[in-house]
């Protein structure tokens, strides 16, 4: 596979490239009426096509063949408070999507110092790693969540809130490892109050650590996510 193309209708017979997919597809990878082509609809699927028609207003296709696949195990939440620098928060969606994770949520801390997300660009470059990563789960990106409405959710899952005072990889690597979901709390850039910690373990979240160095939040939930990701069942 050489490139991914992605088309998030194809389930509902979408047989068309959008117009940024179709520049690209004819202009760049000099894509031509007749080749073979392949997509995900970040749902699960590949889809093997043939190019119907193929110009930079317009690609048409035929879908050939589809692979399913299984949700990776476990489904990893990152839960994450925007930073002060747009740009380090977009780095954080684009490699943790590479890294393997299925859901982000916004949550706002008493400490997070920037609370406006752009859920339209975080999504698209939630799209352009999916593709680069060749993965065919596109992860939801939901809508900025209040700290205390968090640790209300997701009651049957692995709930991990990150701290330097937590449980270290190696021990917590073995509490969660049957987990089907694993939730990741990481807090801002002037880190949780006591208070946030205190009410989250109340809630029966584990403290945990990312290792022995002092990490920013975005290399937090990227570390997060490598981690669950390669002690995946």
């Amino acid at each position: 596979m050489d490139y991914l193309f992605y088309q998030p209708e194809l389930l509902h017979g979408a047989d068309t490239l959008s117009t940024e997919e179709a520049i690209h597809c004819v202009k760049v990878l000099r894509k031509k009426a007749g080749e073979l082509i392949t997509l995900t609809d970040g749902a699960g699927s590949f889809y093997t096509a043939r190019l119907i028609s193929a110009s930079p207003s317009g690609c048409r296709f035929k879908v050939i063949d589809q692979t399913t696949f299984q949700k990776p195990k476990p489904d990893i939440t990152i839960a994450v408070s925007p930073v002060k620098h747009a740009d380090r928060f977009e780095w954080m969606i684009e490699k943790c999507t590479e890294a393997g994770a299925g859901t982000f949520i916004p949550v706002l801390c008493t400490r997070t110092q920037k609370s406006n997300i752009r859920i339209d660009r975080l999504k698209k470059i939630s799209i352009s790693a999916l593709k680069q990563s060749l993965r065919p789960w596109l992860p939801e990106i939901r809508e900025p969540m209040q700290f205390d409405e968090l640790l209300n959710q997701f009651p049957n899952s692995a709930r991990l809130i990150c701290t330097a005072e937590g449980m270290p990889p190696i021990q917590w690597i073995k509490e969660t490892n049957t987990a089907t979901h694993v939730v990741f709390v990481i807090g801002p850039e002037g880190d949780f109050t006591i208070e946030e910690l205190q009410r989250a373990r109340h809630a029966g979240f584990l403290s945990v650590n990312l290792g022995p160095n002092r990490l920013r939040t975005e290399t937090a939930a990227v570390a997060a996510t490598t981690i669950a990701a390669a002690f995946s069942a």
